[in-house]
């Protein structure tokens, strides 16, 4: 193992070939394999659920598998060999436009080989566009990848505190924007929102989104430990009134698995079925009036959360899958009926 040092971005190179999981979260989730391709993340957010859920953080040594995109190419194969056609997750527990995965190219040919291989993925990232290259590699995978840009943060102040070395709000906007114009399918991720009193910011997010064409939304609230919690409103003490939210009788606990390979149950907690409900037709009012769509996590028990995005095409996380969508866009009218008492209006 050799290691590399920077502000931010310190990182070690290891030949280790962690396995690449499948990623399900509810029945409603298609096939999705998750590319992690790095342990620790530069970006450092508060609210992590990989890295800062229990008192104490866990960031750092940045693990880089320098091997990782071979383990990405065999694995693709393999898997078109038997048939399979899976969405693949790049990535849910590190953020590839980070330094390290950038700098040791270990990114940019994981998306050579998805490029290559025609294969379905999703990219997530708070990463600002790395350069020309990286550009060409999302063109030439021909709509078969699908970047999603992750902005939830209230402002630029929140985001400097809360997501301290991720890029600037502006800088993922124009990522976005850089996609629409050539092409590549995008679409915003407007979580974790954290749920304050006032959440008219979801609606700005919406529409000045849809002002570049893009009208399709990943949504969710953050689900966070009480130790988290703590963390989020010492460092930014007006975040004293979600106290109120995850402190209630009401709010849904979750044993949830935190760490990037290994995990470690830690209790974590979602606002109340109340909260979600009534936010969840808030927030959907404001894509309404947008002509936008959203998805949400099926954990929230809402009747027919997400039929206007399975009508569209979009499953829960916001990945299109057209057929798949069709059939639970009628298991999910169904479900409004019945939650209405039969009737269709």
């Amino acid at each position: 193992m050799t290691a590399r040092s920077g502000r931010h971005s310190d990182y070690a190179l290891s030949d280790d070939l962690p396995e690449i999981h499948p990623h399900s979260n509810t029945q409603y989730c298609p096939l999705i394999y998750e590319l992690i391709p790095a342990h620790g993340c530069a970006f450092e957010c508060e609210y992590c659920n990989v890295y800062n859920l229990k008192a104490e953080s866990c960031f750092y040594p940045i693990t880089v598998f320098r091997k990782y995109p071979d383990l990405v190419e065999t694995t693709i194969k393999d898997h078109q060999a038997k048939g399979l056609n899976p969405v693949y997750y790049f990535s849910p527990k590190t953020d590839v436009f980070q330094p390290a995965l950038l700098e040791t190219g270990v990114t940019r040919k994981i998306l050579e080989v998805l490029a290559r291989t025609k294969a379905r993925y999703i990219l997530v990232t708070k990463g600002k566009l790395p350069g020309p290259d990286i550009l060409d590699l999302l063109v030439r995978s021909g709509g078969a990848g699908r970047v999603l840009v992750s902005y939830g943060m209230k402002n630029q102040a929140h985001a400097d505190v809360l997501e301290p070395f991720a890029a600037t709000l502006e800088e993922r906007f124009d990522l976005a924007a850089t996609c629409t114009r050539n092409g590549i399918p995008a679409m915003g991720v407007i979580e974790p929102i954290l749920p304050l009193r006032d959440l008219s910011f979801v609606e700005q997010i919406i529409k000045k989104f849809v002002g570049i064409g893009i009208d399709h939304f990943a949504v969710d609230f953050a689900r966070i430990s009480l130790a988290c919690l703590d963390k989020l409103i010492a460092k930014l003490p007006e975040l004293t009134e979600l106290n109120d939210i995850y402190r209630s009788p009401e709010a849904i606990s979750q044993n949830f698995g935190t760490g990037p390979y290994k995990r470690e149950a830690v209790e974590r907690f979602a606002p109340s079925a109340a909260y979600l409900n009534r936010t969840f037709n808030q927030i959907e009012a404001y894509a309404r009036k947008q002509n936008a769509t959203i998805s949400i996590c099926n954990y929230f028990p809402v009747p027919g959360i997400n039929l206007r995005a399975y009508e569209r095409g979009f499953l829960c996380f916001g990945i299109y899958d057209k057929e798949r969508a069709g059939g639970y866009a009628a298991e999910s009218r169904n479900a409004v009926c019945a939650a209405c008492g039969g009737t269709k209006e």
